[in-house]
């Protein structure tokens, strides 16, 4: 079986895994429905979408939810799982057998390869398992038998929406605050939600700042960080600092998935995504609520940081046998935040909704972009 390719992104020289994935045992692949297993975060579960959140083109605003308390479907529902998302789209247009264990905020210590915690609940068990040690593995990814494993994976791992609402606050609200909480070592989910608590009349105030409900105007004293030329302590210790572990995860999960299908005698093909980009390329002329006081050198930068996410993708998975990239960055071109229609949950639902998880992920109409790209690449590798 000689199957590697990417569609789109930005590759790196490809790396070498252990010999292991040199290995060949495609098994039998011939007759019956084809078996699909999506492993991986929110963006693969679907979350936002049960809440019901509208958009109001005329205000910027997102209004909602329909729902506060949804039911989300079965058979973990604390993992926020929708049948709109892009892996159960594929599955129904393919007709392929799904087994989807993705959920919402996974990262592969914490839900990949073992159980996932969340404040000492177990939303579930382990997804994948540890297959190198035998630990915790997941019987119901083995009577799947997989004939291809689709993966999205990682922005959690580097706390990717944390940082953007962290440089989105901290520019906001003019301060150090969340620069501090990280040379602290404060935990950043913990430190943003405090931030978004302790200002939140002064943020709703913001999102409310003129007739046509957009956020006032930038502050003078708005902090500079979240650049090129000035990253921050929040973006240097959350994404920089953890990518090359995260590259490590990313080959030991490659590494098990081709090792268990070979213990099985059936190894499936691998489907790696990237992320979609909910930020615009271009700053609005008249700011948005969805960004607040974000420029353009910021909105270019942290654009910047997803393509590096995908380079990692990328670089991970060329030249091995049997893994593909599906790029979704495009997924939203036209869609993203601060357009008329967009097609992923913004960072105003947070201030007017605290606590609720729907900002950053694709609506069914972006679930549904995000699925005609990794379609192809499913297709392919189902054949």
């Amino acid at each position: 079986m000689a199957w590697s390719r990417s569609l789109g992104g930005r590759g790196r020289a490809g790396l070498t895994l252990v010999a292991l994935l040199v290995a060949q045992a495609c098994g039998d692949r011939s007759g019956g429905s084809r078996s699909l297993v999506v492993l991986g975060d929110s963006v693969a579960s679907g979350e936002g979408i049960y809440y019901g959140f509208q958009y109001d083109p005329a205000t910027g605003l997102w209004n909602g939810p329909a729902d506060p308390d949804p039911a989300w479907d079965p058979p973990y529902p604390l993992c926020h799982q929708s049948r709109f998302a892009y892996g159960h789209l594929i599955a129904n247009a393919l007709d392929a057998k799904l087994a989807s264990f993705a959920c919402s905020g996974a990262s592969y210590a914490n839900g990949i390869a073992a159980p996932q915690l969340d404040g000492g609940v177990t939303l579930r068990p382990a997804q994948f398992g540890d297959f190198a040690t035998r630990t915790d593995l997941n019987p119901d990814y083995d009577a799947a038998a997989p004939d291809a494993v689709v993966v999205t994976l990682g922005a959690n791992d580097v706390k990717f929406v944390q940082i953007i609402t962290a440089c989105v606050l901290g520019t906001a609200l003019g301060t150090q605050d969340l620069e501090s909480a990280a040379r602290r070592g404060e935990d950043l989910g913990a430190a943003v939600d405090r931030q978004i608590r302790d200002n939140r009349e002064a943020l709703l105030a913001m999102l409310a700042g003129s007739p046509s409900g957009r956020p006032a105007a930038p502050s003078a004293a708005a902090a500079r960080v979240c650049t090129q030329q000035n990253p921050g302590t929040v973006v240097e210790t959350n994404f920089f600092d953890q990518l090359p572990l995260l590259q490590q995860h990313y080959q030991t999960l490659l590494a098990g998935i081709r090792a268990r299908g070979v213990a099985a005698g059936k190894v499936p093909r691998i489907v790696m995504t990237t992320y979609h980009v909910p930020l615009p390329a271009t700053a609005p002329a008249t700011p948005c609520p969805d960004l607040l006081t974000l420029d353009q050198d910021q909105l270019t930068y942290l654009r910047s940081l997803e393509d590096m996410l995908a380079d990692l993708i990328v670089s991970t998975a060329a030249g091995l046998d049997g893994v593909a990239v599906a790029d979704i960055r495009p997924a939203l071109a036209g869609h993203e935040w601060c357009t008329s229609d967009p097609w992923t949950y913004g960072l105003s639902i947070e201030i007017r909704n605290l606590g609720n998880p729907a900002p950053f992920h694709p609506t069914r109409e972006g679930q549904a972009a995000i699925a005609r790209l990794v379609r192809p690449v499913v297709e392919e590798a189902l054949r």
